[in-house]
């Protein structure tokens, strides 16, 4: 939800970049209205149409845009605004309501950017699954920045410690889906330290072709200055336990 810090109300200034596979067409015609045509008996999850924009991190986007159908009573038609890295590298995204109407129909879809944003899509979209041809099309598509009331970029690194008389165990995240995150821990009590640590080579990787590619594996840890210091993988979740001295 947005709440405060709005900025005007613009038309997107560039134009789109029309996208055509497996049989779908796009065109803009004279009065600036995006046209796609979608093959018939065709399930085509349809994205490739679209305006990009440069963005900085924890910034809102209101995409308002009159959008109507022909011959997609299943499927329908609706606006899409993600970070232009791709929904297989981020996961983020957000969708307008769906349109099935052949009449023009106002639209709006609010996207706060990722905490290592440079750039969103807007795209004309058309969700796969659904075997059905017709027509989708968008007019009028405008921005509206604004200052979310709460950021949705959060910290990189979570932890979470536990402690019972024989051990001390750290919990750790590193949500940076880029780069290892390198982590010095103070006020753990001196013991024999031992750390794993669960990730895989992407961060959409899985064990359904090798099940060694997503496994715990151990990861050094060491004591500097008073302090544990662990280097965390990219996209990880990691163990650190301290068995401690018997009193």
């Amino acid at each position: 939800a947005a709440r405060f810090a709005w900025g005007k109300i613009e038309p997107v200034a560039t134009p789109w970049k029309l996208g055509f596979t497996l049989g779908a067409s796009a065109v803009v015609d004279d009065s600036g209205v995006l046209k796609v045509d979608l093959p018939d008996n065709s399930d085509l999850n349809y994205y490739h149409s679209r305006f990009h924009l440069p963005a900085s991190p924890g910034v809102g986007f209101r995409v308002t845009a009159d959008v109507r159908t022909v011959g997609l009573s299943k499927t329908g038609a609706q606006l899409e605004v993600i970070d232009d890295r791709g929904w297989r590298t981020t996961k983020s995204s957000s969708l307008s309501p769906l349109v099935r109407s052949e009449t023009w129909t106002p639209v709006s879809v609010d996207y706060v950017t990722l905490s290592d944003a440079k750039g969103i899509d807007i795209s004309a979209r058309r969700l796969g699954g659904k075997a059905e041809g017709g027509r989708m099309e968008f007019r009028n598509v405008k921005v509206q920045r604004f200052v979310p009331d709460r950021i949705a970029g959060v910290p990189y690194l979570n932890v979470m410690a536990t402690k019972n008389s024989k051990k001390v165990s750290l919990f750790l995240v590193n949500r940076n889906v880029h780069a290892p995150m390198n982590v010095r821990i103070h006020g753990v009590p001196p013991g024999a330290d031992a750390a794993w640590s669960l990730s895989g080579p992407a961060v959409d990787s899985d064990n359904e072709k090798n099940p060694e590619e997503v496994v715990p594996r151990p990861i050094p840890v060491a004591r500097q200055a008073g302090g544990l210091v662990v280097t965390l993988p990219a996209h990880s979740f990691s163990v650190i336990s301290t068995a401690l001295s018997p009193r």
